[in-house]
């Protein structure tokens, strides 16, 4: 049988470091757009920071009410904001808030 290993710690950033990495991010047209139109809020180092996708649910012509944003690990949403450069942003300081935070021990079963 295999040994298990612990899943991989987040490693925590400095505030300028992850200042720079958020500065760093751009939106791009994800992979699955012409589905989803859903874009993705990459680093230079082409890590994946969130998500930037229409919000649904207003009660105009096209059900549209604004903009969401998620975290690359989360399935949680935020919003509706009114543009999809806003949410970004959004998206930007939220990660940027989740880098600097401090690294929760966990227990693990070794």
């Amino acid at each position: 049988m295999p040994k298990k290993t612990a899943p991989a710690r987040r490693k925590r950033l400095s505030q300028k470091a992850a200042r720079a990495v958020a500065d760093s991010a751009r939106l791009v047209k994800g992979a699955d757009h012409r589905d989803t139109h859903r874009w993705d809020l990459i680093a230079e180092d082409s890590t994946v920071l969130g998500y930037v996708e229409p919000s649904y649910g207003g009660t105009g012509g096209t059900g549209r009410n604004g903009w969401n944003y998620r975290l690359a690990d989360s399935f949680m949403v935020s919003g509706p904001y009114k543009t999809r450069e806003e949410a970004a942003l959004q998206c930007a300081l939220a990660w940027t808030r989740v880098a600097t935070a401090p690294v929760r021990r966990t227990l693990t079963a070794d």
